[in-house]
């Protein structure tokens, strides 16, 4: 069973997503920097952040590694979805 902070995260990012009016993979990730909503990016919470952050763009295909052109990294995991 996921932690309360993760399924938090989880469903932060996916509304940051969805509401983001651009499909810009620099549009969408500031749409969920800016959607952060724990206070202090310190300890726990950032750190369970980060990791839904780096799930949630692999799944986009903005994988840091093969930038979107596929990899076994960036494969769906989540679910995380642009609409």
């Amino acid at each position: 069973m996921a932690s309360p902070w993760r399924l938090h995260a989880r469903n932060v990012i996916q509304s940051a997503i969805n509401n983001c009016q651009s499909s810009d993979p620099k549009a969408i990730r500031k749409a969920i920097r800016d959607a952060y909503p724990y206070g202090q990016r310190a300890n726990h919470p950032y750190q369970i952040w980060c990791s839904e952050v780096k799930t949630a763009l692999e799944e986009l295909g903005q994988c840091k590694w093969c930038k979107g052109t596929g990899c076994l990294i960036c494969k769906a995991k989540n679910g995380y979805q642009k609409p």
